[in-house]
């Protein structure tokens, strides 16, 4: 997070089991919950860069309008690529050290999270 910027949940501070619940309990009493993910502004700003370098490459593509809300609304799903999975789970280092690590960090919240999806009534 930035400085003086105040989240929901610090990832870092829970055993996986603690953070899914926490995001899980904000997600059911506000439909969404911030999250600082560890990830320091220099990191962020080479995913920024190689996401950009995705979209010189011809790689980024208008989702289908069935998924668009479901991903990050109108604006912030404006383009996705497709990523392929690395041995360890995450984008591959070939697309980028910025884009794996922040891909890397969404995957373990998605998945300490999604064992209580099914409670909010999503899978």
């Amino acid at each position: 997070a930035r400085k003086g910027q105040q989240v929901d949940v610090v990832s870092a501070s829970y055993s996986a089991m603690d953070l899914g619940e926490l995001v899980a309990a904000h997600l059911s009493s506000k439909a969404f919950c911030t999250i600082d993910a560890g990830i320091d502004s220099s990191m962020l700003s080479k995913a920024l860069q190689e996401s950009m370098e995705l979209g010189g490459q011809g790689r980024l593509r208008r989702p289908p309008t069935e998924i668009v809300e479901g991903l990050l609304g109108e604006l912030g799903s404006a383009e996705v690529a497709e990523l392929e999975l690395g041995e360890d789970g995450a984008a591959p280092l070939s697309d980028g050290e910025g884009l794996h690590t922040l891909d890397k960090a969404m995957s373990r919240i998605a998945a300490c999270s999604s064992p209580f999806f099914p409670g909010l009534g999503f899978e």
